[in-house]
């Protein structure tokens, strides 16, 4: 059953706008390196998809809410959204050499 006959998927709708909202109050503004999905079922366990990306889109979401949905035949309690921020770290190949 595809997930938009189980969630409508303009219940995403305001989540991502919320999302945009909260980045663009961001001070700092630091390069997103993730996007995820987070989904509670009704017997409170939760499942987490992610992947790699940079753009707060309702596009790019939907294939994350229905990688996390298939992983369980229980209801959805509760949906989160959300994107992981690139640690300095994760910059290895962009830090230049100190001898270079």
């Amino acid at each position: 059953m595809p997930i938009r006959e189980v969630i409508h998927i303009g219940e995403m709708e305001p989540l991502i706008a919320e999302l945009k909202e909260g980045r663009a109050k961001c001070k700092f503004g630091e390069p997103i390196h993730k996007l995820f999905v987070k989904l509670k079922f009704s017997d409170f366990k939760t499942t987490t998809k992610e992947k790699i990306g940079r753009d707060v889109d309702l596009c790019e979401y939907i294939p994350l809410l229905e990688g996390a949905f298939v992983r369980s035949s229980l209801a959805v309690r509760l949906i989160g959204v959300g994107v992981r921020f690139e640690r300095f770290g994760d910059r290895g190949s962009r830090q230049l050499g100190l001898f270079a």
